[in-house]
């Protein structure tokens, strides 16, 4: 399907076919076209080389835009196309930005509290060289455009990825002063050709003796059910026993609350998605839901009833699960999404990091100012021959 082109950008980017001229051999970007209707690039995600995870999936971005926008966002996917080599894309959205009495546009990643891993889906895939000039080309047809923006924002980017170096270079390279800081924690583990017998065998103690008592604690007090649900036509069975475990819990309501249904609902027609649910006597009890892609699965959603504890639902239904798929084979790694909670390092016990890049373009007065105060004190420190401070919280970018 070819996209529609958006208003604002109604010829392909010379700016942007400028990346890469620099040597004759060097990778060169074609151009960059914006499209605002998620259905219009459907097709270039099926036709592209699966990305790293569920995160680069066109049923993640779609639920996105659909459920989980602000309203001032103005969201819209920019294709880059390669001279040679298939095209990448920069999901983003840009909203008004505000800062004292200065006033500019910020435009970040499509991201969010919901987001595991962010990546532009398809430039992981390219070569180095190209990703690079992918990157470039892309913020010179920002740049270029009306509505450029005062402020770009990036957030949790693989430490390893090629996203994170190739957009703070080609950032810093238009003239944008960039901050990099640290976003948040994921703990992992390698898992191809590991067993359930042999992964539980490497758990701490205390958590294989916990589980055990647990357990048989909760088979002697209750009719214990478990199911894992794959397919879409438990949709609705599915999304009302995660929304009556998640009522049940101690955590809060969901910011966006349509985002968790719709995600359990396109994501299991995608086969993204699944969902384990922990029956006591007939209620639901533990809701555990899985994003699964590329052999890779993320841990993205538990909760357990909170008047359920003493017998631990949800650390009886994460053994079930991972004995699932384990022993059904098929994955190279599964992680526990955001945050380093203590619990987690137990199941899965290696960290990476995720990074945010924060650009501020010092032409405009906005711009300047966020960058001072960002980034201001790091550059004192230095002068003055002492260590910078720890980066930035990401709530102040």
């Amino acid at each position: 399907m070819t996209p529609a082109i958006s208003k604002t950008d109604s010829a392909w980017s010379e700016a942007a076919g400028a990346a890469g001229a620099a040597g004759a051999s060097a990778p060169r970007v074609a151009g960059v076209q914006s499209v605002a209707d998620p259905t219009a690039v459907a097709g270039l995600f099926a036709a592209m080389i699966p990305g790293t995870d569920a995160f680069e999936t066109y049923p993640w971005f779609a639920n996105f835009i659909e459920t989980g926008l602000d309203p001032d966002d103005q969201a819209r996917f920019d294709i880059v196309t390669a001279a040679e080599g298939p095209p990448c894309l920069f999901p983003v959205r840009s909203r008004p930005d505000r800062f004292g009495p200065f006033r500019g546009r910020l435009l970040s990643g499509l991201s969010s509290l919901y987001s595991c891993r962010f990546a532009p889906p398809g430039l992981e895939t390219l070569a180095p060289e190209a990703a690079a000039a992918a990157a470039a080309g892309w913020v010179k047809s920002v740049r270029a455009r009306n509505d450029r923006p005062t402020r770009i924002l990036f957030d949790a980017l693989d430490d390893r990825s090629q996203a994170l170096a190739a957009l703070d270079r080609a950032l810093r390279e238009s003239g944008y002063r960039v901050e990099r800081f640290p976003h948040f924690g994921t703990w992992y583990l390698p898992v191809a050709g590991l067993d359930m017998a042999a992964y539980w065998r490497e758990r701490p103690a205390v958590l294989r003796n916990t589980v055990r008592r647990k357990e048989r604690a909760m088979h002697r007090a209750y009719r214990v059910d478990l199911e894992i649900l794959t397919d879409v036509e438990r949709a609705d069975r599915a999304i009302a026993a995660y929304e009556q475990v998640h009522q049940a819990s101690w955590k809060p309501p969901e910011p966006y609350p349509a985002f968790m249904a719709g995600l359990i609902r396109t994501g299991l027609a995608a086969g993204i998605v699944r969902l384990g649910l922990l029956w006591l006597d007939g209620k639901p009890a533990a809701a555990q839901l899985w994003l699964v892609a590329s052999r890779r699965a993320t841990i993205f959603k538990l909760s357990y009833d909170a008047h359920c504890q003493s017998v631990s639902p949800g650390s009886i239904l994460t053994r079930h699960m991972m004995a699932e798929a384990l022993d059904a084979g098929g994955f190279d790694e599964i992680d526990f999404g955001r945050g380093d909670d203590a619990y987690k390092r137990d199941w899965l016990p290696l960290r990476r990091q995720r990074w945010g890049l924060a650009a501020y373009d010092p032409r405009r007065p906005i711009g300047l100012a966020q960058a001072m105060r960002n980034l201001g004190p790091q550059v004192v420190r230095r002068l003055r021959g002492r260590p910078p401070d720890a980066p930035a919280a990401q709530g102040q970018h």
